[in-house]
């Protein structure tokens, strides 16, 4: 008799622009204390307003997509209940949540720059 592997479970792969305001996603990232600290970094230099940039560099299938996407969508979640479970992994690590409420009711544009244009 052969012996095999058998892969239960499957992860998925991230793509930004499609994966915006899939919720499914965002429940589904296990965070680290050093993403949500950073996560609330971004957060609260986004409602401060303040001018600057960051540059997210890392090892291929480091998560880098991943973090985005998950950036993106706390930025733009309609219903917290959408993203408690996420919510609740954080808070295990750094309070995000205290974050998430100070924007939770804004509204912010999420732009999808392309790297190719067509005429």
């Amino acid at each position: 008799m052969k012996k095999g592997i058998e892969i239960t479970k499957v992860g998925f792969s991230v793509n930004i622009e499609n994966d915006y305001k899939v919720n499914t996603k965002i429940n589904a990232y296990i965070p680290t204390e050093r993403n949500i600290r950073l996560l609330s970094k971004l957060g609260e230099s986004i409602i401060d307003k303040k001018d600057g940039a960051y540059i997210l560099s890392g090892a291929y299938g480091s998560g880098k997509s991943f973090f985005i996407s998950v950036l993106l969508n706390l930025l733009s979640v309609e219903n917290q209940g959408e993203i408690d479970i996420f919510l609740k992994r954080s808070e295990e690590k750094f309070q995000l949540k205290k974050t998430y409420e100070k924007f939770k009711d804004k509204k912010y544009i999420v732009v999808f720059a392309r790297d190719r244009f067509e005429s």
